[in-house]
């Protein structure tokens, strides 16, 4: 709808800025994070029924990254990250079997002011991703995929020149029925 509307025109218009200044780079840099994912999903309605409450479900994901700094506060990155676990949900005395197959991202970052090597940033961008959803009594597999803008919060430590170590919040989707948001810690190295 118009959200999602917005989230292209957004993405677009920071795609297009920095590729206008993408001459300045100052360093690129590459990376790994392992994230702790939790998805949620609102209540399912039941044409003459009551509504049922979907449980929550936590997914392990191994995330690559690689980014552009722009200047010492601007960095545009681009993530992949894969599950490494599956989460069994009971719903209506059925095992669902959740797979969080994989996600992609584009996401632009500013960077706060480094105090003792700490520098707190903030992102926006924009998150697609699958889950797989399995009936344990059945063979058939429902693939969702999912797409909104994403926003996040963390804190960057600079070990030495070469490389940097984080934490962040992120919320990679939010599309009125499903919320899923990650804690992420990560390693980069700048080149």
């Amino acid at each position: 709808g118009t959200k999602m509307k917005l989230s292209k025109i957004i993405i677009a218009t920071l795609l297009v800025t920095l590729s206008g200044i993408s001459n300045a780079v100052e360093q690129g840099y590459i990376g790994a994070s392992f994230s702790k994912i939790y998805y949620q999903e609102s209540d399912v309605l039941v044409p003459n029924g009551s509504p049922i409450s979907v449980p929550d479900a936590k997914f392990s994901s191994l995330n690559l990254l690689g980014g552009l700094s722009i200047s010492d506060k601007l960095s545009s990155e681009f993530r992949f990250g894969f599950g490494l676990d599956t989460d069994t949900l009971n719903l209506l005395d059925n095992k669902i079997d959740l797979d969080q197959k994989w996600y992609v991202g584009g996401y632009v970052k500013y960077a706060g002011t480094t105090i003792n090597g700490f520098t707190p940033y903030g992102l926006i961008g924009y998150t697609r991703g699958r889950i797989d959803a399995k009936n344990e009594s059945l063979d058939d597999v429902v693939s969702v995929y999912e797409s909104d803008l994403s926003f996040g919060l963390g804190v960057e430590y600079l070990s030495n020149s070469d490389n940097s170590f984080n934490l962040e919040f992120i919320n990679l989707l939010d599309t009125g029925n499903v919320t899923i948001n990650a804690f992420t810690i990560g390693f980069k190295d700048f080149f």
